[in-house]
């Protein structure tokens, strides 16, 4: 299933939107069409970051401005956003990613008629359930009570309390008594039947309620999904609450990671192991810089967003070595990751290396007169600063992505 995220600086948009919750396809939507509405009254603009999610993986990333003909509708933003945003992406890999929303959008229609047919098929049974009983009730009654023979009532007399009682006759006591009974017993079906249905109450629901203690403790196989989903909406309180409460390691690893405590992260122990933690696990050794304890987790597990991490990590190694001008150690990085853009800012960086190295000649010429020295020290000065930004932007772009993704 996939899920949108919205992010903004704006302070006005903070208050419509929630940057922390992570909407479905629909709800997405809707929530486009209530900003537009709310920026058309206030005659103002704004701008927000549209995310996509499958699970945990954010696969889209896009900022887009408010108030135009296609912000409130999230096919066609999306669609648009495709078309003018990312000129350097094949249509082919656009239609698919368009395609594959799409379909997830329509999913959710059918999802959403099916959940609805099956709440009202349900009531339905349980209806003709209660039906059938009280059906049967009636008639057990009414069988026990007709083939008996009772005494002629006494005359009607207007009496109370015990007198009333002492006055009537057998048959009306025993038609009394059971008029009570049937009562009670239609009352008793009709609280349990209340009570039953809320103690029932599905994991979605609970969820939805944020009655997240409840949702854990009826339903523990849910622990990995209902951890998730609090980290991912960086919900800290409840994700300790749980942890205290229930004693669980697995909130308590989610809680360290969601505050970077890397130390902590792959040190905890007692959780359920799989893909997701163990690539968690070896994100956190890369933020300590133990590269190989993350290139042997994922050696195994062959995770995407790991891979991609490790990618970055060992990127971001090349770009120190170019400022320090060790491009033979860049290149030898890049002959493993083969990453377009730093093919292409090494190949700069050599450029530079050219007028750094005449700069560092000239400096030390004695053919040359002191203006000229002077001259090549302060071009020298300058190259290496310019060395010094080479991968710059391309660090701050990546540092966001990373946060993003995680």
């Amino acid at each position: 299933m996939l899920y949108v995220k919205f992010q903004t600086k704006h302070i006005r948009l903070k208050r419509l939107v929630s940057s922390r919750k992570f909407y479905t396809l629909h709800e997405a939507d809707h929530q486009l069409k209530l900003l537009e509405q709310s920026l058309n009254k206030e005659k103002k603009n704004g701008s927000l970051i549209l995310m996509l999610y499958e699970q945990e993986e954010c696969f889209f990333r896009s900022t887009f401005e408010l108030n135009n003909d296609k912000s409130s509708n999230l096919l066609l933003l999306l669609q648009h956003l495709l078309a003018t945003e990312f000129p350097k992406v094949s249509e082919e890999e656009k239609k698919a990613l368009f395609h594959r929303v799409s379909k997830a959008y329509r999913n959710e229609n059918t999802q959403e008629a099916n959940r609805s047919q099956d709440v009202s098929v349900t009531a339905e049974k349980k209806k003709q359930v209660l039906d059938r009983n009280v059906k049967k009730i009636f008639q057990k009654w009414r069988k026990k009570f007709s083939n008996k023979h009772y005494l002629k009532s006494l005359p009607t007399k207007k009496l109370v309390g015990f007198f009333f009682w002492k006055k009537l006759s057998k048959r009306k006591r025993t038609q009394f008594v059971g008029s009570l009974c049937l009562i009670a017993l239609l009352g008793f079906l009709f609280m349990y039947s209340a009570t039953e249905t809320k103690e029932n109450k599905s994991y979605e629901t609970l969820v939805k309620e944020e009655n997240y203690e409840k949702a854990l403790k009826k339903y523990p196989t849910k622990e990995q999904e209902l951890v998730t989903m609090l980290y991912q909406k960086e919900d800290e309180k409840n994700l300790k609450q749980i942890a205290t409460k229930y004693d669980s390691p697995l909130a308590t690893f989610y809680t360290q990671f969601l505050n970077e405590n890397w130390e902590k992260v792959i040190k905890i122990e007692g959780i359920t192991q799989n893909t997701i933690v163990q690539t968690m696990r070896g994100y956190a050794y890369l933020k300590l810089n133990h590269l190989e304890e993350a290139e042997l987790i994922n050696q195994e597990i062959r995770s995407q967003t790991l891979t991609e991490q490790i990618d970055k990590y060992k990127k971001e190694q090349a770009y120190d070595a170019l400022r320090k001008e060790d491009i033979k150690q860049a290149e030898a990085v890049n002959n493993e990751i083969k990453d377009k853009q730093l093919t292409e800012d090494i190949q700069v960086a050599k450029s530079m290396m050219n007028l750094i190295d005449k700069y560092k000649q000239d400096e030390k010429n004695d053919k040359l007169s002191d203006q000229e020295r002077r001259e090549a020290s302060g071009n020298l000065e300058l190259w290496q600063r310019n060395m010094e930004q080479i991968g710059g932007k391309q660090k701050s772009n990546e540092t966001t992505k990373e946060s993003d993704n995680l």
